[in-house]
């Protein structure tokens, strides 16, 4: 049995098979094409950002250092007026004296932007007088920058944490001779809340800055939860000279969640080692970073932003040149299958013609209406039909007349059976009229017999002795 082909199945139509063939190519290439668009992207993204954060952490050293600079001088300047060396020289001091030394204090303190205090120290470390009244009898010899001024050196504190005000503060110290002895000591307080401002600033957008001490620890960060943490662990020389000089108060020093990267990168900067961007991670989060040296301090800034952050606006780039692509994908798969179905719907006017002339339907034709490869396949296909629906007519009218003849001979065959009524003297046999008729005209009327008159030897014998017999008796 023929099985009849399905011509209108979907699935395995040319043009579905067309438009999926060219619907995946597309998206491969829209694949291919986005993934390397993507990389070349991520890595262009990556090495912009690069020099931005070390532009950035340049930019915030240099102005961390302008802020520092600004103060330096003054402790040094001021010990060597006379009014604190005249204020530190008497003794008893009168109440007139210490309220025109207040006085000049405030004064200084109102010409120097970022000032905080200034106060005058005794030889034993505690504070005679001061810009900030609060800190008026407060025993500050504990503090480094007061025991390197009394060894007569100038100095420049750590950042600290002030015992009175507690927030971040960086001091200068410069010692005050008096006929050739240390008379006591002038501190210069500079607020560091600015320098806080500005690395709070950075978080505003996307980025993090971190400033670090020469301990490592993080004594200033955009994220307040990592200040006053360390990237290295501290050892235990470095926390009993935290733990003497007071330096944050006894706070406790945690190590940050970093990894190696952070502190080998901050080791390298603070020895001035050039050092380009690195990535690090952040309690599992992957991160860019920059460091940069300041000259003032031996301080590094580090300025870090999350890949994330990064690569946010390709991944936004690429999400939307896919759906881009695959919307043309869409597009362009349709037409390929309109495409598809205009070049297959002949050869499927064909197929079908095919089929009804397969099954028996001889007058069917497919139609013309190309004048391309398909229109010649239907062509020809036209005339084979044609050629064999003639030779079939044909076939039939020689079938049709060779069957008139059987039919006919075998009437004649049929006539001549059954019950013949015969004369049981004469033979003769009676038609279909009512004639009698000898037997040879009957079966010559009645077939296409003929005959032909001769004698049989008996009848020959017989014949011979009746004549025989007549002579005897003539």
């Amino acid at each position: 049995m023929i099985q009849r082909p399905n011509v209108h199945s979907f699935r395995q139509s040319f043009s579905f098979r067309l438009g999926g063939a060219f619907a995946l190519l597309l998206l491969a290439a829209v694949v291919v094409m986005g993934a390397y668009a993507f990389l070349g992207a991520r890595r262009s993204a990556i090495q912009t950002e690069f020099s931005h954060l070390q532009f950035l952490a340049g930019e915030l050293a240099s102005g961390i250092d302008v802020h520092l600079a600004k103060g330096w001088g003054l402790a040094e300047h001021l010990a060597h007026t006379r009014d604190v060396r005249d204020y530190l020289d008497q003794a008893p001091r009168s109440l007139r004296h210490q309220e025109e030394i207040l006085a000049w204090l405030d004064h200084h303190q109102g010409r120097t932007p970022g000032l905080a205090a200034i106060f005058i120290l005794s030889p034993e470390g505690r504070c005679l007088a001061s810009s900030q009244r609060s800190f008026m009898g407060s025993d500050f010899s504990f503090r480094t920058y007061f025991q390197e001024a009394r060894a007569g050196r100038a100095v420049v504190s750590d950042w600290t944490l002030g015992v009175v005000t507690r927030t971040p503060r960086v001091f200068m110290a410069a010692p005050v001779q008096v006929a050739g002895r240390f008379a006591g000591a002038i501190v210069t307080e500079f607020e560091m809340e600015g320098v806080e401002a500005i690395l709070e600033g950075l978080g505003a957008r996307g980025r993090t800055a971190a400033l670090i001490n020469a301990q490592g620890v993080l004594v200033a960060h955009t994220d307040a939860a990592l200040r006053y943490r360390t990237v290295v662990p501290l050892e235990g020389p470095v926390l009993d000279d935290l733990e003497r000089n007071r330096q944050f108060l006894g706070r406790e020093i945690p190590v940050a969640p970093v990894s190696p990267e952070f502190a080998a990168a901050f080791r390298k900067t603070l020895g001035r080692a050039a050092l380009p961007a690195f990535s690090y991670r952040l309690e599992g989060t992957e991160k860019w970073a920059t460091m940069a040296p300041l000259t003032q301090r031996p301080w590094v800034l580090a300025v870090t932003i999350p890949q994330a952050t990064i690569l946010a606006p390709v991944r936004r780039a690429f999400i939307k040149t896919l759906a881009v692509g695959l919307a043309l994908i869409l597009v362009l798969t349709y037409l390929a299958w309109r495409m598809g179905r205009a070049f297959v719907a002949p050869l499927q006017e064909l197929a079908a013609a095919m089929d009804r002339f397969g099954v028996g339907e001889m007058t069917a034709r497919a139609p013309v209406s190309k004048e391309d490869e398909r229109g010649r396949l239907a062509i020809h296909f036209n005339a084979m039909a044609e050629a064999i629906h003639t030779h079939q007519e044909e076939m039939d009218a020689l079938v049709r007349a060779r069957t008139r003849e059987l039919e006919t001979t075998v009437a004649e065959i049929k006539s001549l059976h059954g019950l013949i009524p015969i004369c049981s003297y004469c033979k003769r046999i009676r038609d279909e009229q009512g004639a009698w008729l000898r037997l040879e005209r009957y079966i010559q009327e009645h077939s296409e017999a003929t005959f032909s008159h001769g004698v049989c030897p008996e009848c020959r014998e017989q014949a011979v002795s009746d004549l025989e017999g007549r002579s005897a008796d003539s």
